[in-house]
């Protein structure tokens, strides 16, 4: 019931401010928390130069990444010129989705991120949780949990 009411209030918190840096997260954590604990890093990792910062906190912490995806971002649809203008930034681009190079090249760039951020956390030891905005999230941690369970499990012989 905790963790539930912890996403429930993550799904309903809104920004002060506007931007992402992973970073700033993890080192305002890490001057906050002395103790070794399990910590959940909940993003969708669309920032840049974190893996630093979570290779220090993967070694103090028990840190879980829970990767946000939505399915839609993974491809561009062939819609002609589409403006497209960031949350986190003032700027606009305009896009010509129709030309099927630019949808190639945007589908793997995203296929690139997703590979990268695997590799970042298998490298730091960070347990991963994938979870898309179309699926129950619920499942997934329960699966998650009980997965982690039987592996702490067989580490300790128990």
């Amino acid at each position: 019931m905790h963790t539930m009411r912890i996403i429930d209030q993550l799904l309903s918190f809104e920004p002060e401010n506007r931007g992402t840096s992973i970073s700033s997260a993890l080192e305002f954590f890490g001057g906050i928390t002395k103790k070794h604990c399990v910590a959940f890093l909940i993003s969708d990792f669309q920032d840049t130069n974190y893996t630093e910062s979570m290779a220090i906190m993967a070694q103090q912490h028990d840190l879980v990444a829970i990767s946000l995806t939505d399915r839609l971002e993974q491809e561009l649809p062939d819609a002609g010129l589409v403006e497209f203008s960031g949350l986190e930034n003032a700027g606009a681009i305009i896009v010509d989705t129709s030309n099927k190079k630019v949808r190639t090249d945007y589908r793997e760039m995203m296929r690139e991120g997703r590979a990268e951020l695997k590799d970042v956390l298998r490298n730091n030891q960070v347990d991963h949780i994938e979870i898309y905005t179309d699926q129950d999230y619920v499942q997934e941690l329960i699966k998650f949990f009980r997965s982690r369970e039987r592996r702490v499990a067989d580490e300790t012989g128990g």
